[in-house]
């Protein structure tokens, strides 16, 4: 069932889900239930493994508003104001909607609140609980935001359109700091890479004799270096696997494959598709990607030597923007206890993808 989620707070509604556990729950709870037969069975074994197939039932049924789940696929609709929210089936399941235009940005914070920006009427931040409540709002000051992403300790950073800066805040909207990229025009797109260090691209079609950049930054705000490239930059996306970064072209569709210390791995990896690459994330398998382009109501997935898999419609986004995809858990280790079956998870998560 898919909900709209309108500012402020959630609509109070149960899903198909929810009502189906009431009903598990009202079983349970009362005696004279026809489906309460607990208390009949005499082999404690079944009884047990009665009880562990309802528990198991439960948490793995997804409900409306809960946490992300890994492979979940968030893309910002830029000219609609709104954030979708996928399952990894490509069900949309959630939109998140608030105040302002001209949403830009999409990332995940360590906690699992969604962060975006937009332009208009002025610079704002706002961040999402995945339920759809606007937790926190805040100006981000004069000009005009572009792509936003967030260190591994919660710090947000924020570029800055025709500017040279990327600008840290707090997630209560407290400015950290104000970090100056030498040479930059246009601070366009970002990713966090599995250094914790920022990697902003930038380049500005109107001063073509600037190349494009890609800088480096630390998460105290210090510029470690930077390193240009041979074509104008779309979005960015680091690999789970390996580290490296991919980045879409701006404007042909293209995808290069670089070394985090600028060195170009290959050479352009052509994928057919017509425009620039606005969104750019890992698929949940860590080889392939996701792409978008502005004026296509398809979420692309590409091979990494440029092949289509397949497509995510997405008709509902007028004008698709950046792409976040909920990371997958690894490694994972499962405890099997005695007489169940009931597995204990210890996970590490991966780099959130986007933003």
């Amino acid at each position: 069932m898919v909900e709209d989620v309108k500012i402020p707070g959630p609509a109070m509604e149960y899903s198909s889900t929810m009502a189906r556990r009431g009903t598990l729950e009202r079983n349970l709870r009362h005696p004279s239930a026809p489906a309460n037969h607990l208390s009949r069975l005499k082999n404690p074994r079944i009884v047990f493994a009665g009880l562990l197939a309802l528990l198991t039932h439960i948490i793995s049924a997804p409900a409306f508003g809960g946490p992300f789940l890994p492979g979940e696929i968030l893309v910002n609709d830029v000219d609609g104001a709104n954030i979708q929210r996928y399952g990894a089936d490509g069900t949309l399941l959630q939109t998140y909607t608030g105040t302002g235009a001209e949403w830009i940005g999409a990332a995940l914070t360590p906690d699992g609140n969604l962060v975006t920006s937009y332009r208009m009427p002025s610079a704002n931040v706002d961040i999402f609980s995945p339920s759809g409540s606007l937790l926190t709002t805040f100006s981000a000051g004069a000009g005009q935001t572009n792509d936003i992403s967030i260190f591994s300790n919660g710090t947000l950073a924020v570029n800055f359109l025709r500017s040279n800066t990327v600008q840290f805040f707090s997630q209560s909207g407290t400015l950290l700091k104000s970090v100056t990229l030498p040479g930059a025009d246009n601070p366009s797109y970002s990713v966090i890479g599995a250094d914790d260090v920022l990697y902003v691209n930038s380049y500005d079609w109107l001063s073509p004799s600037i190349p494009p950049t890609v800088y480096k930054v630390s998460s105290s705000g210090v510029v470690l270096g930077s390193f240009t490239l041979t074509s104008p930059a779309g979005d960015m996306a680091i690999s789970p696997i390996d580290g490296t970064l991919w980045i879409g072209d701006w404007g042909n569709g293209n995808l290069y494959h670089y070394a985090t210390d600028g060195t170009q791995i290959g050479t352009a990896i052509s994928t057919g598709l017509n425009g620039g690459l606005d969104g750019l994330a890992f698929a949940p398998d860590g080889l392939s990607l996701y792409a978008t382009l502005p004026d296509d109501h398809s979420i692309h997935q590409l091979s990494l030597t440029g092949e289509s898999l397949g497509e995510i419609p997405i008709p509902g986004v007028g004008t698709p923007g950046a792409l976040v995809v909920v990371p997958t858990p690894e490694p994972t280790a499962t405890l099997l206890l005695a007489g169940g079956g009931l597995a204990m998870l210890l996970k590490r998560r991966r780099p959130v993808q986007g933003g």
